[in-house]
């Protein structure tokens, strides 16, 4: 138990959030909740970052250019040579769904934490996930 206290938190929250759901809703009806910690994430991550490597890490247009175009193009390209092996097995609306989230970028904060945990650059990540957003 000790040593997996974080894993045994996360299912308590969980289940708790579960069990809990309606009388969560009713304390946040509009869900401000989420915009609210998407900005303190921001401001956290914002504020560990250092302002040279900022601008230094804005001023790289071609990464900018290739992660918009790996986003919007060539994720729906796959997509869409993959689609006639399942064309016979799917549904037209499932199709559909699917070109949807193919062209659905990542969320904003899941994008900030992996990129920080992986150690890859923080400031071009935040820049085009809001961007791609």
């Amino acid at each position: 138990m000790r040593k997996n206290w974080f894993l045994l938190g996360l299912v308590v929250a969980m289940v708790t959030g579960f069990l809990l759901a309606e009388r969560g809703q009713l304390l946040n009806p509009h869900g401000s909740t989420n915009r609210v910690i998407v900005l303190i994430l921001f401001l956290i991550t914002g504020l560990k970052l250092p302002s040279d490597r900022i601008k230094q890490d804005l001023a790289t247009p071609r990464l900018h250019i290739f992660l918009q175009l790996f986003i919007f193009v060539l994720v729906p390209l796959y997509f869409l040579t993959a689609i006639p092996l399942f064309r016979n097995a799917m549904d037209g609306q499932l199709l559909v769904g699917i070109f949807a989230l193919a062209v659905l970028p990542t969320a904003v904060s899941s994008c900030i934490v992996f990129t920080q945990s992986s150690g890859g650059n923080v400031v071009a990540a935040v820049f085009n996930s809001s961007l791609a957003n």
